[in-house]
């Protein structure tokens, strides 16, 4: 049966369960701005009934209060997760894009009153002919000369400074995504440590409540950097498997591989591309590539990666699919290269406008990097690598084989864009060259091509022949950022060629004409003009940001749904937990009355009723 006292024991276990309800409560309504904390509760049930072996049956025991738990539902924590991932990935692409367009649009005369100094893209192709008109209509004024041609130069400016902001961006992004790697290193360190504080406490019986928010908000932060997988597995103790240890191993994984087990984690290392390990020929010196700490490969492109990370490698890396491909046609061993043949190639690769690839670089074949250190395209259309000598090796078995340089990356990013500026100068310069080179100037002197391009080494004029297709004589080596006016017409305007004969003529503009038909030729770029193809690329800046803009919106607006949610069930309401402090104030209350009247009770029994 049992003992006398047993009314004090039932009243006092009350006591305890509302006095742990009571500061429960307490640590809620001081937490209610915490940014991560769950609310907590306590969880009681009542305790083990006792037999009293009479008729009476069994006699309640009071209450047992069995621990202290999160209102969490992980449910919501992994929706949350999961969204904040695309979100992060939409934000970083819009805060890029809207970076681009505006190096794109300039000052348009939608942002200024002045169409003087409007400057996008069409703005100073428009000027320039605007101002060969002006030569046309009086081709002896030297004013106008000189008006057309450093309205040409500023043109060329134009998109000099349009690449060298790219680049300068693409740099900035390197640098975030170095940023962004040492975050996630920091916050793996954090979590292992976390996790070992946890099994501490825990294996003690205890909950790590507080420690688990913490835990839960670094993942909440790191999941807008990556995609996270989480999973939660128990500890078994070998010897006797029925044994409830209390602790746990903690996974944390990023694009399917492991970040965090336990109190142990990896580290993403950052690794600088040397000069041979190139692979866009705009791309900066130096580009960050990453792998594990571990040793395993760490791949970029990895359908299962997201948030800010996979954005920033989109914006510096993305090719919008165009990177180099093709079958390998055949090997020369003895000189140790390899040659591409034209079919296999992409479109815009079969010609030098469209080239991207770097001087010198890695190209994959059969899975394997090999370094070049120079290539050439052939009269056929074909490309020829040569291999690095004592690095790279050219077999036998190479040839039918898949030859790629760099990564296929579906995203429209800055080495994109530069290519297409690069493609537009390259063909722009090589057909306008062609119809002035070879007439004659105010002098009756045959002239030459009137663009060219720096030497970015020695700061000379680029000579142009297209037959050798990676030497300082060919278009290759024309890029937006070295793009210019050459310089004997920027101090002489009398060597512009308006005529094929001067003799016929100071007046005619027999050339000023061809350039005239040039500016409108339909099949000039994919079927369009060169207007047009300005304009497309302008448009593709602009779906471009408006896509990344869009999504950016959606995915804020799902999360601060599933923030709600979330909030619903373990967020801190202060009205609740107020009727929480005066019920479990007024059970505290009962359990102390009951406490008060045990003893009266007792009181009465030892001392009015003892001998």
């Amino acid at each position: 049966m049992a003992s006398t006292f047993f009314g004090l024991t039932i009243a006092y276990s009350g006591l305890n369960a509302y006095h742990a309800a009571l500061n429960t409560t307490g640590h809620n309504i001081s937490n209610v701005e915490t940014k991560g904390y769950c609310r907590q509760y306590v969880e009681q049930t009542a305790a083990d009934a006792l037999r009293t072996f009479t008729n009476s049956g069994m006699l309640g025991s009071g209450v047992v209060v069995n621990g202290i738990e999160q209102m969490r539902d992980i449910y919501y924590d992994y929706k949350y997760w999961n969204n904040s991932a695309k979100l992060g990935e939409a934000e970083t692409h819009e805060y890029y894009m809207l970076q681009i367009e505006n190096y794109f649009k300039g000052n348009t005369t939608a942002d200024t009153d002045n169409p003087a100094v409007a400057d996008d893209f069409t703005d100073q192709f428009d000027s320039m002919f605007n101002a060969l008109e002006e030569v046309a209509k009086n081709p002896s004024n030297t004013s106008y000369r000189n008006n057309f041609i450093h309205t040409a130069q500023c043109f060329a400016e134009y998109f000099n400074t349009a690449y060298t902001n790219l680049k300068k961006l693409q740099e900035d992004c390197n640098l975030e995504l170095q940023s962004t790697v040492n975050q996630i290193n920091s916050i793996a360190e954090r979590l292992a440590t976390l996790n070992k504080q946890i099994n501490v406490i825990e294996g003690t019986g205890s909950k790590a409540n507080d420690l688990r928010d913490k835990r839960a908000l670094l993942i909440d932060e790191l999941s807008a950097i990556v995609p996270v997988e989480i999973e939660e597995l128990p500890i078994e103790d070998s010897n006797n498997p029925d044994r409830v240890t209390g602790l746990n191993n903690y996974y944390v994984k990023i694009g399917g591989q492991t970040l965090v087990y336990g109190d142990d984690y990896n580290t993403l290392l950052i690794k600088p591309r040397a000069a041979e390990d190139s692979v866009n020929q705009t791309d900066v010196v130096g580009l960050y590539d990453l792998e594990w700490s571990n040793g395993l490969e760490f791949n970029s492109n990895n359908e299962r990666l997201g948030g800010r990370l996979k954005a920033l490698f989109d914006i510096r890396d993305g090719n919008n699919k165009e990177n180099f491909k093709g079958i390998v046609e055949s090997v020369d061993e003895a000189n140790n290269t390899i040659t591409i043949g034209k079919d296999s190639l992409p479109e815009i690769y079969q010609n030098v406008y469209g080239i991207n690839i770097a001087d010198r670089g890695m190209i994959t074949i059969k899975s394997g990097d090999l370094h070049y250190d120079n290539f050439q395209v052939n009269e056929d259309g074909s490309y020829t690598f040569h291999l690095t000598e004592g690095v790279s090796t050219v077999r036998a078995g190479m040839a039918g084989s898949a030859a790629e340089v760099g990564d296929s990356i579906d995203y429209m990013g800055i080495p994109y864009y530069m290519s297409q500026l690069n493609e537009f100068v390259r063909k722009f310069a090589e057909t306008f060259n062609n119809i002035h080179e070879g007439n004659e100037d105010l002098n009756g002197n045959l002239v030459g091509y009137f663009f060219t391009g720096i030497d970015p080494v020695d700061g000379s004029e680029l000579q142009f022949d297209e037959k050798v297709a990676t030497g300082t004589d060919c278009y290759y080596r024309l890029t937006a950022g070295n793009f210019s006016v050459r310089d004997e017409y920027l101090k002489d305007s009398s060597l512009l060629a308006t005529t094929g004969q001067i003799v016929e003529g100071v007046e005619q503009v027999d050339v000023l004409d061809k350039l005239f038909e040039m500016r409108k030729q339909k099949d000039f770029y994919n079927g369009g003009t060169t207007e047009e193809f300005l304009e497309c690329i302008l448009t593709d800046i602009a779906l471009t940001t408006k896509t990344a803009s869009t999504m950016s919106a959606n995915y804020d607006n799902i999360g601060k749904i599933i923030e709600q949610q979330r909030m619903s069930v373990s967020g801190v309401d202060n009205d609740e937990e107020a009727l929480n402090l005066v019920k479990f104030q007024n059970a505290y209350n009962l359990s102390a009355k009951m406490m008060t009247v045990m003893t009266e009770i007792y009181d009465r029994l030892i001392l009015e009723t003892g001998v």
